[in-house]
C-alpha cells in the first residue's frame, strides 16, 4: 500500500511538472502553449522562453496573454506547429504594445502572426511559413517588422491592413506565396516603409499596394511573379504619391515611379525615360512633357501609367503580359504611338476621364480588352491593329472620338459602345475602320453618311460589319448579317427608317437597339444568341416590330424600356430566352405573337400603364405566362398560355382586365397573384391547374371574377387567401373537378351567386369572411361537402344555394353537403323531399338557420324536419332546433340547428301496411293465419284486422297476429287499419276464397303467351292426381306436368314459363341445353307425393348438334345444383322425339339437355370376350396384390412382439 502511494505521489509530480513553465531567475522556460500563456501573464520577468517544440496544436496557442505588454517572446529557433485546420492564430495579440516576438517558427495556423490594434511590436527574426496568412498587422501601426521569412503561405506572406500606419517592414523574405508576398492595403492616414524586401515567385502579386498613402520603397526586389508589382485607387489619385525610387527592381529591371514630389528630375517635366534605363515599369504622376520610349515593360500591375500627366509621349513601347498595358487616368494632351501592347489580363490600353490624347500604330493583342476609351473625349485613334481579345474597342461616354484604319479581327465581341445622348454617340468612324475585314457602316448627322444621313439605303452590297445610324431620318438597312458586337444595328435620334430581312447574332448586349427613335419598323429580322435583349427600345415610339424571330437571349427577347410608348410588337417568334418580352414602358401593344421556352416568363411587364397583350400563344415556360409588376390599365385578352408554373401572375396591379384566355397545364395556378386593385377576370378558360384562380396576398380590392371555366383543377378551382381582401364578386363561373370548388378566406363584402359547381370534394369552402353573400349558386355532386363554413365568419349569407334543391342559410364551423335516403325500409309512411347532411368544422360553437325549400305542389301542413339520430329518425323538432316553423309564402322549412347530423325534410303519409294470409283459399271447417304490420317514421298508434262480416281478426301497436276460421263458404274480404301518430290512416284488403265440401275439383289451364301458361285447380282431395296439358303453350317444351297431391288442398295454381336462360348465379347445365323452363306454384313441394313430365324434343335440333337420342334428359335445378332425372323415351313423330321423366323432389326450374355422340374407331373396340378377359384378369391381380400385403403385414406383427418381449426380458 504504501509503494502505491508513492508511485501515484511521483506520478502526479512528474505529471504537473511537465506542464509548468520554469523559473530561471531572470525569465520563464515554458514548454507548451498554455505553459507559455501562462509565463507571458506572469509579470515577475519581461523575458520568456520556448524551450521546446510544440506540435499540431489544436486552436490558436499565444491567445492574447493579458499581461503581455513590454515583454519578450523568444522561442529560440523552437517551432509552433498547428494542425492546419480552422481559423486560428499561431500568435495573437490585441491591443498590446512595446513586445518583441524572436526567434520562432509558425506553421500550418490559418494566421501565423496576427497583432491586432497593437503598437510598438517589433517581430524578429521569425519564419513564418505555411499558413493561411504568415505575418498579419490589423490597424497596428509603429511596429517592426524585420528578418523574418514569410514563404509557402496559401494567402499572404505579409500583410498590413486597415490603417496600419509608420510601420517599417525591412530585410524580410516573402516568397512562394498563394497570392501575394507583402501586401499594403486601406492604410490611409499614414506612411509605411518596404525596405529591402524579396517577394519571389508568388502566384499573384509579389508587393501589393491597395489604396495605400504615402508608401516608402527602397532596394525590394521583385523576381518572377505574376504581377512583380501593384499600385492601385480607383479615383482618388494622391493616393499614387509614393515615394518609390530605381533601387527597387522588377525581374531585375529598376522601377521608375516619378512623381511630382519624388524620384524624378525637374519635378517631372521635360524629361525622358528610354531604353539606357532598362525600366521595367513606368509610372508618371502628376508629370508633364516627359517621353517614355524604347522599352519593354511587362509582368506589372501596369506597363506604363500616367496619371494626371500632359503633354507626354510614350512611344516605340512593348507593354505586355501586365495586368494591363498602358493606363491613362486624369492625362490629357497624351500621344502614344508605334506602342505593341499584348497578352495582358485586362485592358491593352486604357484611358480613363483623359482628353485629347493621340494613339497611332498601336497593337493590342490577346488581351481581357483591347483598347478602353472610357469618358474620354477627343480621342484620336490611327492605325491600330486590335486582334483575339475579350472585346476589342469600348467606348463609354466619351465625346467626339475619332477611328480611322482600325482592324478588329477576331475579337470575341469586336466593337462595343455606351453613351446617354446623341452628343455622346457623334464619333467620327469612316469605313476604313472594319471588323474581320468588313467595314463599319457608322453614319451620324455631322460625318460620314450621305445626304446628311437621310434618304439612304446599306444593304448586302455594301457588307456591313457593323450599322449604326444618329439622328438620321429615311435609311433603309436590309438583307445583311451582323454579328459579335454590342449591338448589331443602332438607333439613335433616328426616324422613319427601316430594318429588314436582317440577321444579328452573338451580341453582348442587344441585337438592335433603338433610343430617342421613332417611326421606325423592323420586319423580318432574326436575332440569335445575344447576351441582353434583342431588339431594345428605350425612349423610342410608335415603332414595329413585326414578323421576326428572337432566340437565345440571355435576358429578354424584346425589351420596351423607359418611356418607349405606341409600339406594336406583332406576329414575332421568340424562343428560349430568359423573358420572351419584357416591359417597362406604357401604351404598347403585343399581339399574336409565339412565346415559348422562356427559362423565366413569356411576357413580364414592370411599372408599365395602358398596355394591351392580346392574342399572343405561350408555351412551356418556367415560371410565368405573363407576369404584370407594378402596373396599371393592363389588358389581357384572348391569349393562350399552356405549360407554364403560373399562367398569369399579377403583383401589386391596379385596373387590370383579364378576358379571353385560355390556360391549361399549369403547375401552380392558372390566373393569380398578389396586391391587386380594381381586377376583372371573365370570360377565361383554365383547365388542368393546381389551382385555377389563386390570390394569396392583400391587399386585394374591388375584384370581379365571372363566366370563366374552371376544370380539372388538381387542388382549388377559386382560392382567395389574402388579408385583407375587400369587395369581391364572383358570378357566373362554372367549376368542374377540384378539391375545393371556391376556398374563400379572410375576405370582406364578398358577393357570390350563380356560379355552377360540380364533381367536386367540397363545393364551396369560407373561411374567416364578414359580410358575405352567396346567392343562387348550384353544387353537383360534391364528395366531401356542398359548402365549408369556418367558425369565423360575420354577416354571412347564403341564398338558393342550389344542391339539387334551393337552401339559404346563416351560420358557421358548419359543413353542408345535400344527403340522401338511407333506406326505405327506415322512411316507411313518409316521403322523404330533401335531404341535407350538416357537421360542424369545429369543435364549438356551430350552429346553422337554415331555409330548407319544398316543392310547390307539397301540402305545407304535411311537412315537418327529421334528424338521424344514428338508429332512427328523431321526427320531434324542438329535441335538435331552437327555432323551426314553414314560411308558406316563400315555400321554404327553417329551423335553427345546433345539433348536427343527417336532416331529411319529410311529406306525411300514411302508414305503410303489410297484410298476409297463409292461404287464399280453404274449404270451411279449416282456418288460416292473418297477420298484418303498420311501420311509419312518425311511429304507428294501432291498427286492428277485421272481415268483412264484422269478426275482429285481432289488433296491436304495430303488429298483430291470428288464427281465422270462416263458418260458410264465399269470398270473404279481410282489411287491416292503422293510424300513424300524426292522426294518418291507412288500410289494405285482402280476400279469401271459402269452398264448401261438397264442391267438385276443377282445372283449368289457360295460355298468357305462346311461352307461358296458367293452370288451376279448386281443390283436390288427398292422393288425387291431376294433370296439366300445357299445350295451349305451343313453344313451352313440356306437354303435360302430372302430379299425384300427398294432401287436401284448395286453390291451386301453377304457372310454366319457357326462359332464355336460368339465373346468373345458376351453375351451367349439363351437355348441351335445349330448353329451360320455370315452374312457379302456390303450394309446397311436400303437398306433392309424386310427379312426371312429359316433353318433346326437336329431330333438327338433335341432328344439328350430333346429340345422341339416347342421351336426352331432364334436369331440375334444387339447392343451386342440377339433378338428373330418370328420363325414358316414350316416341317418336317426323318432328320429334317425345321423353317422359320422373321428378320425385317437385317443381322448380328445369332443363332439357343432351350429350353427343361418342364416336370410335375400330382399333380402339374390343370383342365383348375380350373385354370380359380382361376384366376377370384384372380382378385376378387386385385379389393377388391384398392377399401379398395382409401376409407382410402378419409377417410383420409377428417379428414386433417377438422383439418386444426379448426387450421385457432384458
Amino acid at each position: 500500500m504504501k509503494k502505491l502511494f508513492i508511485f501515484l505521489v511521483t506520478l502526479l509530480y512528474l505529471s504537473l511538472a511537465s506542464f509548468a513553465y520554469d523559473d530561471k531567475g531572470s525569465y520563464f522556460e515554458c514548454h507548451n502553449c498554455s505553459d507559455c500563456v501562462a509565463a507571458l501573464n506572469n509579470n515577475t520577468y519581461f523575458e520568456v522562453h520556448l524551450v521546446e517544440d510544440i506540435t499540431n496544436q489544436t486552436g490558436t496557442c499565444i491567445d492574447n496573454p493579458a499581461n503581455f505588454s513590454n515583454k519578450t517572446f523568444d522561442c529560440l529557433g523552437h517551432t509552433i506547429d498547428g494542425n492546419a485546420t480552422g481559423t486560428d492564430y499561431g500568435i495573437y495579440l490585441n491591443g498590446k504594445t512595446n513586445n518583441t516576438i524572436k526567434n520562432c517558427i509558425i506553421t500550418e495556423f490559418y494566421r501565423g502572426i496576427y497583432l491586432n490594434s497593437s503598437s510598438n511590436i517589433t517581430i524578429t527574426n521569425n519564419t513564418a511559413n505555411n499558413n493561411g496568412n504568415g505575418i498579419i498587422l490589423y490597424s497596428s501601426s509603429y511596429n517592426t517588422i524585420t528578418n523574418n521569412t514569410a514563404n509557402n503561405n496559401s494567402l499572404r506572406g505579409i500583410i498590413l491592413i486597415f490603417s496600419s500606419i509608420d510601420n517599417t517592414v525591412k530585410d524580410n523574405l516573402a516568397n512562394n506565396n498563394g497570392y501575394s508576398g507583402i501586401t499594403v492595403q486601406f492604410a490611409y492616414d499614414g506612411m509605411n516603409e518596404l525596405i529591402n524586401n524579396t517577394a519571389n515567385n508568388n502566384s499573384e502579386y509579389g508587393i501589393y499596394l491597395l489604396y495605400a498613402f504615402n508608401v516608402t520603397m527602397k532596394n525590394n526586389t521583385m523576381n518572377n511573379n505574376k504581377y512583380n508589382f501593384y499600385a492601385y485607387s480607383y479615383e482618388e489619385f494622391d493616393l499614387y504619391y509614393h515615394d518609390i525610387d530605381t533601387s527597387n527592381t522588377v525581374d531585375g529591371k529598376p522601377i521608375y515611379y516619378w512623381t511630382s514630389e519624388k524620384n524624378a528630375p525637374n519635378g517631372c517635366n521635360n524629361a525622358e525615360i528610354n531604353e539606357s534605363s532598362n525600366a521595367g515599369l513606368v509610372v508618371l504622376v502628376s508629370c508633364n512633357n516627359i517621353t517614355v520610349k524604347n522599352l519593354n515593360l511587362s509582368k506589372n500591375f501596369r506597363g506604363s501609367l500616367l496619371i494626371n500627366t500632359t503633354n507626354s509621349k510614350i512611344l516605340n513601347v512593348e507593354t505586355n503580359s501586365n495586368m494591363r498595358g498602358i493606363e491613362l487616368y486624369l492625362a490629357h494632351g497624351n500621344t502614344i504611338a508605334n506602342v505593341s501592347s499584348n497578352a495582358n489580363n485586362d485592358e491593352g490600353i486604357y484611358l480613363r476621364e483623359s482628353s485629347n490624347n493621340t494613339f497611332i500604330n498601336v497593337a493590342a493583342n490577346t488581351c481581357g480588352g483591347g483598347i478602353y476609351i472610357f469618358y474620354s473625349n477627343n480621342t484620336s485613334l490611327f492605325n491600330a491593329t486590335v486582334y483575339n481579345n475579350s472585346y476589342g474597342i469600348r467606348i463609354d461616354a466619351a465625346y467626339n472620338v475619332t477611328l480611322k484604319n482600325v482592324s478588329l479581327n477576331n475579337n470575341t465581341v469586336n466593337f462595343i459602345m455606351q453613351g446617354y445622348s446623341a452628343e455622346q454617340f457623334y464619333y467620327d468612324i469612316d469605313t476604313s475602320n472594319t471588323i474581320n475585314g468588313r467595314p463599319i457602316y457608322y453614319w451620324t448627322v455631322k460625318a460620314n453618311a450621305p445626304n446628311n444621313c437621310g434618304n439612304a439605303e446599306i444593304n448586302e452590297s455594301d457588307n456591313p460589319s457593323f450599322v449604326g445610324l444618329i439622328s438620321c431620318s429615311n435609311i433603309t438597312v436590309k438583307n445583311i448579317k451582323l454579328e459579335k458586337n454590342s449591338y448589331g444595328v443602332l438607333f439613335y435620334n433616328t426616324t422613319n427608317s427601316r430594318i429588314l430581312n436582317v440577321s444579328v447574332s452573338n451580341t453582348a448586349w442587344f441585337g438592335i437597339r433603338l433610343t430617342a427613335s421613332s417611326n421606325n419598323s423592323l420586319v423580318d429580322i432574326t436575332i440569335n444568341n445575344n447576351s441582353g435583349a434583342g431588339p431594345y427600345l428605350s425612349t423610342s415610339s410608335n415603332n414595329l416590330i413585326v414578323n421576326s424571330t428572337i432566340n437565345n437571349s440571355y435576358v429578354y427577347g424584346i425589351w420596351l424600356d423607359s418611356s418607349s410608348t405606341n409600339n406594336a410588337v406583332t406576329g414575332n417568334n421568340i424562343n428560349s430566352n430568359q423573358i420572351g418580352i419584357y416591359i417597362s414602358a406604357n401604351n404598347n401593344i403585343i399581339s399574336n405573337n409565339f412565346i415559348s421556352s422562356a427559362s423565366i416568363d413569356g411576357i413580364t411587364l414592370y411599372s408599365a400603364s395602358n398596355n394591351t397583350i392580346i392574342g399572343n400563344y405561350i408555351y412551356n415556360c418556367r415560371n410565368d405566362g405573363i407576369s404584370p409588376i407594378k402596373t396599371s390599365w393592363l389588358r389581357i385578352i384572348n391569349n393562350t398560355i399552356l405549360n407554364t408554373n403560373w399562367s398569369i401572375s399579377s403583383h401589386n396591379d391596379t385596373n387590370i382586365y383579364i378576358e379571353g384566355n385560355k390556360v391549361s397545364g399549369n403547375g401552380i395556378y392558372g390566373i393569380g397573384g398578389e396586391n391587386g386593385t380594381n381586377v376583372t377576370i371573365i370570360n377565361n378558360f383554365i383547365n388542368n391547374s393546381y389551382r385555377g384562380i389563386w390570390w394569396y396576398k392583400g391587399p386585394l380590392n374591388n375584384f370581379n371574377i365571372s363566366n370563366n371555366i374552371i376544370e380539372n383543377s388538381s387542388e382549388s378551382a377559386i382560392i382567395i387567401d389574402a388579408a385583407p381582401a375587400n369587395n369581391f364578386s364572383i358570378y357566373n363561373n362554372t367549376i368542374a373537378n377540384a378539391l375545393y370548388g371556391m376556398s374563400l378566406k379572410r375576405m370582406n363584402n364578398t358577393f357570390v351567386f350563380n356560379n355552377i359547381i360540380q364533381d367536386v370534394g367540397t363545393g364551396i369552402q369560407l373561411i374567416s369572411l364578414i359580410n358575405n353573400t352567396l346567392i343562387n349558386n348550384s353544387i353537383i355532386n360534391s364528395s366531401l361537402f356542398d359548402i365549408s363554413i369556418g367558425s369565423d365568419l360575420t354577416n354571412h349569407t347564403t341564398h338558393n344555394l342550389n344542391i339539387s334543391f334551393p337552401i339559404s342559410f346563416h351560420g358557421k364551423s358548419i359543413n353542408v353537403k345535400r344527403g340522401s335516403s338511407l333506406s326505405k325500409t327506415l322512411e316507411r309512411g313518409v316521403k322523404g323531399l330533401r335531404y341535407l347532411n350538416v357537421t360542424n368544422s369545429s369543435a364549438s360553437g356551430a350552429w346553422i338557420f337554415v331555409n330548407i325549400s319544398y316543392p310547390e305542389n307539397e301540402d305545407p301542413s304535411k311537412l315537418f324536419l327529421a334528424r338521424w339520430n344514428g338508429s332512427a329518425w328523431e321526427t320531434d323538432p324542438s329535441k335538435f332546433t331552437s327555432t323551426y316553423g314553414i314560411n308558406t309564402d316563400g315555400k321554404y322549412y327553417y329551423a335553427n340547428i345546433t345539433n348536427f347530423s343527417l336532416f331529411a325534410l319529410f311529406t306525411d303519409q300514411e302508414p305503410e301496411l303489410t297484410l298476409v294470409l297463409s292461404s287464399q283459399t280453404i274449404y270451411i271447417g279449416n282456418s288460416i293465419t292473418v297477420t298484418c304490420s303498420a311501420e311509419d317514421v312518425s311511429g304507428v298508434a294501432g291498427l286492428n284486422v277485421t272481415s268483412a262480416d264484422g269478426t275482429a281478426i285481432c289488433s296491436g301497436t304495430n303488429s298483430c297476429s291470428a288464427e281465422y276460421k270462416p263458418s260458410s263458404a264465399g269470398i270473404k274480404t279481410i282489411t287491416c287499419t292503422a293510424a300513424d301518430s300524426r292522426g294518418n290512416l291507412a288500410s289494405s284488403s285482402e280476400t279469401l276464397t271459402v269452398y264448401s265440401l261438397s264442391s267438385a275439383s276443377f282445372t283449368t289451364v289457360t295460355n298468357t303467351s305462346l311461352d307461358s301458361a296458367i293452370a288451376s285447380t279448386n281443390r283436390v282431395r288427398a292422393g288425387q292426381s291431376v294433370s296439366y296439358n300445357l299445350s295451349v303453350a305451343p313453344n313451352i317444351p313440356l306437354i303435360t306436368i302430372s302430379v299425384t297431391f300427398a294432401s287436401a288442398l284448395s286453390g291451386i295454381s301453377l304457372t310454366a314459363s319457357k326462359i332464355a336462360a336460368p339465373p346468373v348465379d345458376v351453375p351451367a347445365a349439363p351437355g348441351i341445353p335445349f330448353a329451360y323452363v320455370n315452374v312457379e306454384k302456390n303450394f309446397k313441394d311436400s303437398d306433392l307425393s309424386s310427379t312426371t313430365l312429359d316433353f318433346k324434343v326437336e329431330k333438327a335440333w338433335i341432328e344439328e348438334n350430333g346429340i345422341d337420342p339416347a342421351k336426352v334428359s331432364a334436369y331440375r335445378l334444387e339447392n343451386n345444383t342440377w339433378t338428373k332425372l330418370t328420363t325414358t323415351k316414350s316416341g317418336e313423330d317426323d318432328k320429334y322425339i317425345y321423353y317422359s321423366a320422373v321428378s320425385p323432389c317437385g317443381l322448380s326450374i328445369f332443363t332439357i339437355s343432351g350429350e353427343k355422340k361418342t364416336v370410335t374407331s375400330p382399333s380402339e373396340e374390343k370383342p365383348p370376350a375380350a373385354e370380359e378377359g380382361a376384366k376377370t384378369s384384372k380382378d385376378y391381380r387386385v385379389i393377388i396384390i391384398i392377399i401379398l400385403i395382409a401376409l407382410c403385414a402378419t409377417i410383420f406383427y409377428f417379428l414386433t412382439r417377438k422383439n418386444l418381449k426379448k426387450i421385457r426380458r432384458r
